[in-house]
């Protein structure tokens, strides 16, 4: 039987090969991404994001928003199906823009949802994520992009009669005002309603 060590802690080896940067004393030799693409594209499919990316309805959607490579000057970083994953995993990560490209650019998985590779250059332009947002904005048809979901989705929908919607469009329309104003609002009220009652 196995004694614990005077820390109370087990010792457990792992089934998986792995090396520690701090006892590496020669060269260190990465996998190349190019070179191991399908085996990087498996891993990736086997993850929650990967499996989030097989969901999704990519052709599509770029043909609701209308998006096409730049057919003059020079080729966009991210492709039209990459700038919409771009949103999608926005979404996802739940960051900040500069974040996000911070990510961006150290993640293989992000890379492959957002179909670009960066090997060992880096985006520094954060902006660009604002850009793409306002970019789709500027040509999004709800209607469009859920009957889009909807027909890629409803095999997999229990009740296409309910519809759900989140509230954030109608609560940001909500006005909390502070008491200087609504004491304001009520004095007001009450002054109209006295010069109503004056008969002259």
């Amino acid at each position: 039987m196995a004694k614990a060590p005077k820390n109370d802690f087990f010792s457990f080896s792992l089934p998986m090969k792995l090396q520690r940067f701090s006892e590496l004393q020669h060269r260190l030799s990465f996998f190349s991404s190019t070179e191991h693409l399908a085996a990087y594209k498996e891993r990736f499919f086997e993850s929650d994001l990967g499996k989030i990316y097989q969901a999704i309805p990519w052709e599509s959607l770029v043909k609701e928003f209308s998006l096409k490579e730049s057919g003059k000057g020079t080729r966009m970083m991210f492709s039209p199906r990459g700038r919409l994953a771009l949103m999608f995993l926005k979404h996802h990560a739940g960051c900040s823009d500069r974040k996000l490209i911070e990510q961006l650019n150290s993640n293989i998985d992000y890379q492959l949802f957002c179909d670009i590779h960066l090997g060992l250059q880096r985006i520094t332009n954060y902006k660009i994520v604002s850009q793409t947002r306002c970019e789709l904005a500027s040509c999004l048809s709800i209607v469009d992009v859920e009957k889009a979901l909807y027909t890629h989705w409803k095999d997999y929908i229990a009740e296409p009669g309910n519809i759900t919607m989140d509230a954030t469009c109608y609560e940001s329309e909500v006005r909390y005002l502070p008491i200087r104003n609504c004491c304001g609002n009520a004095w007001i009220g009450y002054i109209v309603k006295s010069v109503k009652s004056v008969k002259f």
